[in-house]
């Protein structure tokens, strides 16, 4: 089993030295092929393959920090994807920075060819990388290469487990399912078992401990479902203290660089947006001017990242002092039934429109392009005092949209909802989570025309 796993992870080594070189050369005849733009300097195929003598160390370098070569036999699916992704991504930003430090500038005879050996490059690898795994789980099926794997408990989580242990297709079969630790010996006794699975959160420390002594001693895998993943959904993490192991509840993966990185995302994000956008900014500005009396931009103390407030900023929807005459009230999902709304206002509102200054919030930090949707001081107090763990959406900072408001959680809908998707969204924080959302977002706008209305 483990010398199967170490030859498929060895193998994908020149697989994608196959398929990196496949990419770039794709990326070579097609430019050469389909010149839209002439090229006035156009390299030989032999000066172009020099590229490759680049390309290939600096990718195989990346692709194994990234852990694409790393011995996990569940790394699949999305997960390896996403990772391809961003290491040709960084690879080719590392390649174009060697070229640039050794001049070697006639490589850049298209920057239209590099475009082209990115995509291709991340298709080619993709697919070299379902070819093996594709033979990987054609193997399992009849039992080559998997771990065999004896289930320990009587929990819940014993059954899903087995449900997951039943699936060919991820390198694990089920051998043995026990009661008592007691029968761990027997059973290594009659079987060739690999892996061993507790999944008996409650079983006593003591007992525990004689499992791992019992699999140190064989030599095997052993897996244990401890009580905190019924408890907490929090990320957990191994540290110590003064060399004494312990376990630390990380409360957002958005604590350390995840904070710098997406910070560093959403200037430059909310930036380019406002670039791009600023026709459209000035046109709605004029005509906000002339529809109806007041000021252009409407501003409103909200509560942020830590519970600080800030002033969260708004195309101006609604009549000037609208609130004081018809008296406050809950945002509702049919606008059109609101006096307090204009008739432009109802448009910049079923469009987002009226959110697009909010990227100026973004840029100075006041708030990232996703997150909890930002509350009034008075609300804040009120659900804090109302509903558990409200407090944990200010962890980080609010969003013009987030997971909540793509699932339908906007306007008068339940507050502990909002809270559940909101906590979710904290504690399972990523990149691609924010892209997802986004693109959710202007699908939700584009389909339904609807905003993210608290």
């Amino acid at each position: 089993m483990k010398r199967s796993e170490l030859f498929f992870t060895l193998i994908l080594i020149p697989v994608d030295i196959i398929m990196i070189a496949a990419g770039f050369l794709i990326a070579y005849f097609i430019r050469e092929r389909f010149q839209i733009i002439p090229v006035t300097n156009q390299i030989s195929l032999g000066q172009y393959l020099l590229l490759l003598v680049y390309v290939i160390p600096i990718w195989l370098v990346v692709f194994a920090l990234s852990g694409l070569y790393s011995l996990q036999v569940t790394r699949r699916g999305i997960g390896e994807i996403k990772g391809i992704i961003v290491s040709v991504t960084a690879g080719m930003a590392v390649l174009i920075g060697v070229i640039f430090l050794t001049r070697h500038y006639e490589l850049f005879f298209s920057r239209l060819v590099l475009i082209y050996a990115w995509i291709f490059a991340v298709m080619t690898v993709i697919f070299g990388r379902y070819i093996i795994h594709f033979i990987q789980r054609f193997l399992y099926k009849y039992g080559i290469g998997v771990y065999n794997t004896v289930v320990i408990g009587t929990s819940n989580e014993m059954n899903r487990i087995i449900n997951a242990l039943n699936n060919s297709t991820i390198g694990y079969r089920l051998v043995a399912q026990i009661q008592k630790t007691e029968d761990l010996e027997t059973v290594l006794a009659e079987q060739s078992i690999n892996t061993v699975i507790c999944a008996q959160p409650d079983l006593p420390t003591n007992l525990v401990l004689n499992l791992i002594e019992v699999c140190e001693k064989n030599h095997l895998e052993f897996k244990f479902v401890p009580p905190l993943y019924q408890l907490l959904s929090s990320h957990i993490r191994i540290g110590t203290l003064d060399s004494l192991p312990i376990l630390e509840l990380q409360r957002t993966p958005l604590d350390g660089w995840g904070r710098i990185l997406k910070r560093f995302i959403d200037i430059t994000a909310s930036l380019g947006g406002l670039l791009i956008v600023s026709p459209l900014l000035v046109f709605v500005s004029l005509l906000t001017k002339v529809t109806s009396r007041g000021p252009i931009i409407y501003s409103h103390n909200r509560i942020g990242r830590d519970g600080k407030k800030f002033k969260v900023y708004k195309f101006r929807s609604m009549y000037i002092n609208a609130e004081h005459s018809v008296g406050h009230t809950w945002s509702v999902k049919d606008e059109s039934k609101d006096p307090r709304i204009t008739p432009l206002g109802r448009i910049l509102r079923r469009t987002a429109i009226d959110e697009l200054p909010q990227l100026f919030n973004v840029f100075i930090g006041d708030m990232s392009l996703v997150g909890p949707r930002p509350e009034q001081p008075t609300y804040v107090e009120k659900f804090e005092q109302e509903i558990p763990d409200y407090f944990r959406r200010h962890q980080v900072k609010s969003g013009i949209t987030g997971w909540a408001q793509i699932n339908g959680l906007r306007g008068d809908t339940s507050i502990p909802e909002r809270v559940k998707y909101d906590i979710f969204y904290i504690e399972n924080w990523s990149i691609w989570f924010d892209v997802k959302i986004i693109f959710k977002t202007l699908l939700m706008i584009l389909r339904t025309g609807q905003g993210n209305e608290n």
